[in-house]
């Protein structure tokens, strides 16, 4: 059966510095800064008030190195300018934008996978691979060290599987204002529709049942965990 496709998406390539062809795609509704419209991550060592000057300097000192560990927009050529792995990725603006392809021509033909993002997205680059930030920031996902706040709903967002979410049934609602939501679940973050398991359009509600080490975005809705 055929993979539906994320409806509304702007993916904008630059060719050149006078073209720009836009493809119309899905548009990745993510509010800003952290993984998922709601503020889900927290500090690995959380500072309370009673806490003393000193842990609050070490966790200030942590939260200045995991900083020093992001690339800023630009292009990187991996294995060369930065580490293959899996990133995470911030927008740094209203929409951020990343880009994998296969060399440096600039040619659509290159481009193995891209989108925009508001909040936050994934990709896996590996070795020989060219990657572009607009308007975002990335880091290794295993040196930002934050961890998932575990409350069992989810708002709008990408998530790995038994890392920031646990594996399980969910039950998606749609964001109030939204006209249509959508969900996707990837076997990997390559970014292109290969990895795709399974996706879909919604309204109203849905239920979704994700596996560790899948990925899970979600458009315009709310999730739960149910089971």
């Amino acid at each position: 059966m055929a993979k539906k496709v994320p409806i509304l998406k702007i993916v904008v390539f630059t060719i050149g510095p006078l073209a720009t062809i836009a493809i119309l795609g899905a548009i990745i509704e993510y509010a800003k800064t952290t993984i998922g419209a709601k503020e889900k991550y927290e500090p690995v060592v959380a500072i309370a008030q009673e806490e003393s000057a000193s842990q609050a300097s070490e966790e200030k000192t942590k939260r200045e190195k995991v900083e020093a560990n992001f690339i800023k927009s630009g292009m990187y050529k991996v294995g060369s300018d930065i580490e293959e792995g899996i990133y995470l990725i911030f927008s740094e603006s209203s929409l951020g934008y990343w880009q994998i392809s296969k060399d440096s021509s600039g040619t659509l033909e290159s481009i193995i996978a891209n989108d925009n993002i508001k909040v936050n997205g994934y990709a896996d680059l590996r070795d020989g691979d060219y990657f572009k930030l607009v308007g975002a920031k990335a880091i290794k996902r295993d040196l930002f060290l934050y961890k998932p706040i575990d409350d069992g709903s989810y708002a709008e967002g990408t998530y790995k599987v038994g890392l920031d979410i646990e594996p399980g049934e969910y039950k998606l609602k749609m964001a109030n204002g939204a006209s249509m939501s959508y969900w996707e679940r990837t076997k990997s973050a390559r970014g292109d529709i290969n990895s795709i398991i399974a996706n879909d359009n919604f309204s109203g509600s849905v239920y979704v049942t994700v596996q560790s080490g899948e990925y899970f975005k979600i458009i315009d809705a709310d999730a739960e965990k149910v089971k």
